[in-house]
């Protein structure tokens, strides 16, 4: 063999010998390249995954935003209307209480008291108590009415029946203290008593704080009505004496059948 075939021989035996050591080298890198390439797709791919787990944890905020649907507050709009309290403003319509304002006129008529639920102190003398009020009331014939006696005056009594004695007056005196206005009598002679006589005549005098004021003439035939003043008066006195010009010197007693004060 000639040195210039030698010489290729080395040359062609260390071009074999490189050429496995390119090709491993070629392979190593491919397989570097490779996983650098993965590597990188691998991080873009969580990159994009965490992004998007970020948007959809982001996006159930929404339910924030729906969160005034479910607590849908407009109640608290509605419990104005809900507490609209014109109830109140209609409890001044239920107190009108004109029924204070009507009590005065319902009030007067109560203000009507009878002349003997007053203070009465006889005048007569020896009597003591010479107005009476009887236990029960009944019925007497004046004027040929039928009327309940509600009290008698007397000076005299011989049971059952009490009189009024030509000799002595029967007379009462009853305080006002200037509380009433007015002062009704309804009275007469009781046909049925046993002194009763169609020539009976009682004067009835009627004064109030000391001044004769009205005076009637009472007899078994009528009743006499009267209607006196006493505005302002302290006293009222009442008083009948028995005007007989026969033998029989005694009267009936004097029947009341009203004695209301206003």
């Amino acid at each position: 063999m000639s040195p210039k075939d030698s010489r290729n021989q080395r040359q062609n035996d260390n071009n074999q010998r490189k050429n496995p050591m390119v090709f491993i080298s070629l392979i190593t890198g491919l397989i570097i390249a490779t996983a650098i390439g993965a590597s990188v797709i691998t991080a873009v791919i969580l990159k994009q995954s965490s992004t998007g787990g970020n948007n959809s944890t982001a996006s159930p905020t929404p339910t924030v935003a729906e969160l005034p649907t479910t607590s849908p507050t407009p109640t608290v709009a509605a419990s104005p209307t809900a507490s609209p309290t014109p109830t109140v403003a209609e409890t001044p319509t239920a107190s009108p209480t004109p029924t204070v304002t009507e009590s005065p006129t319902a009030s007067p008529s109560g203000t009507a008291v009878s002349l003997l639920d007053t203070e009465c102190l006889s005048s007569t003398p020896g009597v003591e108590q010479s107005l009476v009020k009887p236990r029960e009331p009944k019925n007497i014939a004046i004027g040929g009415e039928a009327l309940p006696e509600i009290a008698y005056l007397f000076s005299e009594s011989s049971e059952p029946y009490p009189y009024i004695s030509k000799s002595k007056a029967a007379g009462v005196s009853c305080v006002l203290n200037s509380k009433f206005r007015q002062l009704n009598l309804v009275v007469g002679i009781n046909g049925k008593h046993l002194y009763a006589r169609q020539d009976d005549k009682i004067v009835l005098d009627v004064s109030v704080d000391n001044k004769l004021i009205a005076t009637k003439d009472l007899t078994i035939t009528a009743k006499q009505v009267l209607n006196i003043n006493v505005e302002n008066a302290r006293s009222v006195g009442i008083k009948a004496s028995c005007l007989k010009e026969n033998y029989n010197s005694y009267c009936p007693y004097v029947a009341f059948v009203e004695m209301s004060l206003r």
